[in-house]
């Protein structure tokens, strides 16, 4: 299947490696020319409209291709994610919080604490599909969760039938989601404690760096987003009972480090323990040269797990 993937940052390489690997034929156009591409020369376009006419599925993880995504489906494209109201979820936090109360979804203040986790679901335009996602992530540049905010340094994932985090949060956005006519994932940031919910913000769509772990928990992820585009998915065929950790990898210039969309690894586990052990095993076998990673992704991830349990949440 020809797979065309838009992105801004290049997120989407990694996705974009495992559909190969599944047998399909991806491309994907980078609109940052800017950012430096390792060895995926062959699966790179200039030529987006183009590839859109050739492709049987467009993905899109690019927060500003609203317009791009918007007349893919007025040409009745097979699509995934994107479009302008998205871009607007993701840059305008008072529309987002406006939507978010129309949705009768409580919103965070600014000063709210509790445990943070993003939840969400892929909708086929009609309805979500089970199961649930639920995913914690690490954005902080340094180990022990010190230093600047990154893009996201890793994240731990997984999958869950049965989510009352999901009741009370992602499922009441279905009509709103309906409504633009949006396919795709959509999470939502939350902050959670004992008895209470709280959003702090959207997630709509493949973002970074969970993109990257999707991959490693789909069954098949390329026959799965063309199932969902066409609306004829029933479930999201993941690995049952799989954790997913993904830990990105920055090289070292002389101007600092900087994150290369290539170095994000990932690897699968049946346990937190299992996962951790194996992805760090994976990244030591590498020559990482002067990259820097963080040690301690997911090192907390079954602590917030059993918290959440105790909370009667998941």
């Amino acid at each position: 299947m020809k797979i065309f993937l838009v992105s801004r940052l290049g997120d989407s390489l990694d996705l974009a490696k495992e559909l190969q690997l599944e047998g399909h034929s991806p491309t994907v156009y980078i609109k940052d020319h800017n950012v430096a591409v390792v060895n995926d020369d062959s699966i790179i376009t200039h030529k987006p409209t183009a590839e859109m006419i050739k492709s049987e599925l467009i993905v899109i993880d690019d927060e500003q291709a609203g317009a791009f995504a918007d007349n893919a489906r007025k040409l009745k494209r097979p699509i995934i994610g994107g479009g302008s109201v998205i871009d607007r979820l993701w840059y305008d936090k008072t529309f987002g919080d406006d939507v978010l109360n129309g949705c009768k979804i409580k919103v965070a203040p600014e000063l709210a604490k509790g445990l943070e986790v993003e939840v969400g679901g892929w909708f086929d335009g009609t309805h979500f599909l089970k199961p649930t996602f639920i995913g914690f992530k690490y954005d902080r540049f340094g180990s022990g969760d010190v230093g600047p905010n990154t893009r996201g340094m890793g994240a731990v994932g997984f999958y869950r039938t049965k989510s009352i985090l999901f009741n009370k949060s992602v499922a009441k956005t279905e009509t709103f989601l309906k409504s633009i006519e949006y396919i795709g994932y959509i999470g939502l940031d939350c902050l959670i404690n004992n008895d209470n919910l709280q959003v702090v913000k959207w997630q709509p769509g493949l973002h970074y760096p969970l993109i990257t772990m999707f991959s490693a928990l789909h069954n098949s992820i390329g026959n799965f987003l063309f199932k969902l585009a066409i609306q004829k998915a029933k479930v999201v065929a993941v690995q049952p009972d799989k954790f997913g950790i993904c830990v990105a990898l920055l090289k070292s210039t002389t101007e600092g480090f900087r994150s290369c969309p290539t170095e994000m690894k990932y690897a699968l586990g049946g346990t937190i323990e299992e996962v951790i052990i194996k992805m760090y095993k994976n990244i030591k076998r590498l020559n990482v040269g002067n990259s820097y990673y963080r040690i301690d992704i997911g090192y907390d991830a079954q602590e917030r797990i059993n918290q959440l349990i105790k909370w009667g949440w998941c």
